[in-house]
């Protein structure tokens, strides 16, 4: 068989129903070797450079399913070799977050939250910056971005430690989007109900593994603070939730829910009923309670919100996204 077809014209895939053949499917591409995975790849772009990758609209469940695992074999299989070289890479490949406390020195840390505290408190005036901020009031976030950090946060951006495990995690080895990211930031979350934010709602972000972290420069050790929440081995594809994304995908784009961010791809899960049904269990569901100087890098992949912290309340980090499109490469 034409490895084209495997994705896009065997009636096995465009049928996918049962976890016998779900399984079959996962085996069939997970038994490619990185050469085969690549040059489908290729072919599949070629072919199909928007459709297969981009277009939502997938009225056949296989075809979405094919997509999804397809994807993920192929970050995947590129990065085999490092699950057993490094074990903080292995955790998160196992779990779908890795979680570091104290991950610099007291002194280290002492000058990025002084030069953290005077940003914030400095009536958005910023007086220590060359330039004014650039903020974000939505949802009660505000985001004070790289270009107006100081020389101690922007060390902390560069360093070498950080710079290597993001390299892992967010599957870009040769670091292109990490260092001077666009999508640095300094957060200042202040918590809003939580009917009005939508972060607070249980969601991914994409159908392939991506990457986030946060930085935590307060102790957040007390639910009431909002921490991240993160089910744990959910980055993983399984038959039962690909279902439900495909069938949320779809509702969306039909109106049957109101949800505009399912309809491009960041698909909500709504409550936590409704990711019980989908084989997880209560012990999966992680609040990332730490201290201050943790470091938690996550696939949003993964299942995940905002914590409902209590409003008004607020919680600091250092946060960034590295969510390049794999296939634009």
């Amino acid at each position: 068989m034409n490895i084209i077809n495997i994705l896009e014209e065997d009636k096995f895939i465009k049928n996918i129903l049962s976890i016998k053949k779900f399984n079959k499917l996962k085996e069939l591409i997970n038994s490619f070797d990185n050469k085969t995975i690549n040059l489908l790849y290729k072919e599949i772009k070629k072919k199909h450079p928007k459709n297969v990758f981009h277009n939502l609209k997938f009225n056949d469940l296989g075809l979405y399913i094919s997509r999804c695992i397809y994807s993920e074999k192929y970050i995947y299989s590129k990065f085999e070799k490092y699950q057993n070289e490094n074990l903080l890479f292995k955790k998160f490949m196992d779990d779908g977050y890795l979680v570091i406390e104290n991950f610099i020195s007291d002194q280290e840390f002492s000058l990025i939250k002084n030069d953290f505290n005077n940003i914030v408190n400095s009536n958005n005036s910023y007086s220590i910056l060359p330039n004014k901020s650039i903020s974000n009031n939505e949802y009660g976030l505000k985001k004070i971005f790289f270009n107006y950090f100081t020389t101690n946060i922007n060390n902390f951006y560069k360093n070498k430690k950080l710079i290597e495990l993001l390299k892992l995690c967010s599957f870009d080895i040769n670091g292109k989007y990490i260092e001077n990211n666009e999508r640095n930031y300094i957060e200042v979350l202040t918590h809003i109900e939580s009917s009005k934010d939508p972060q607070k709602i249980w969601h991914v972000d994409t159908f392939h593994p991506t990457c986030k972290w946060w930085f935590y420069i307060n102790d957040i050790l007390d639910k009431d603070l909002g921490p991240l929440e993160y089910i744990e081995g959910s980055h993983k594809n399984s038959l039962l939730k690909l279902k439900y994304e495909h069938e949320t995908i779809n509702n969306a784009l039909k109106n049957n829910i109101n949800c505009s961010a399912s309809k491009s791809g960041s698909i909500r899960y709504f409550n936590k009923e409704n990711i019980m049904k989908l084989g997880y269990k209560e012990d999966d569901f992680k609040k990332m309670l730490f201290k201050k100087n943790t470091l938690i890098i996550t696939n949003n992949r993964g299942i995940h919100r905002r914590g409902h912290g209590k409003v008004g309340t607020k919680r600091y980090s250092l946060s960034s996204s590295l969510r390049f499109n794999i296939f634009d490469n």
